[in-house]
C-alpha cells in the first residue's frame, strides 16, 4: 500500500513541476480583413510577405521570453496597389500564446498581435 501511494504522489508531483508551455512557432498579425503571418525561426526572428488581390503586406520581427509571455518587436506594413495608399505599424508589446492582443486601431480596424504554437 505504501508502495502505491509513493508511486501515486510522485506522479502527481511530476505533473506539477513539469512545463505543459510551448514555445510559440507562428507570430498572426490581423488588420481589419486582412491577416498574415510568420513563422518563428530558430533566432526568434519572423518575416513573411503576402500579395492579396487589392494589396501587399509586410510582416517582420523578432520574439524574446520575458517571464510566461513574450515581448515581440513588430513591424507591419501594407501597401495599396491600385490607390497607393500605405498603412504602417510598428511596435514592442507583452504577449502571451495563444491570447490575442489589440495592438491599435485605425478608422475601424484593429491591429491584432497573436502568438500561435
Amino acid at each position: 500500500m505504501k508502495y502505491k501511494l509513493g508511486i501515486v504522489m510522485c506522479s502527481f508531483l511530476i505533473g506539477c513541476t513539469s512545463d505543459n508551455s510551448s514555445e510559440p512557432t507562428e507570430v498572426v498579425f490581423t488588420f481589419g480583413e486582412q491577416s498574415i503571418s510568420a513563422p518563428i525561426n530558430d533566432n526568434s526572428v519572423f518575416e513573411s510577405t503576402k500579395e492579396t488581390e487589392k494589396d501587399n503586406l509586410e510582416l517582420s520581427g523578432k520574439i524574446q521570453k520575458e517571464d510566461s509571455s513574450y515581448i515581440v518587436d513588430i513591424e507591419f506594413v501594407s501597401e495599396g496597389k491600385a490607390q497607393k495608399i500605405r498603412h504602417s505599424f510598428s511596435s514592442s508589446v507583452l504577449v502571451k500564446v495563444g491570447e490575442p492582443l489589440v495592438v491599435g486601431r485605425l478608422d475601424d480596424d484593429l491591429f491584432t498581435v497573436n502568438l500561435k504554437n
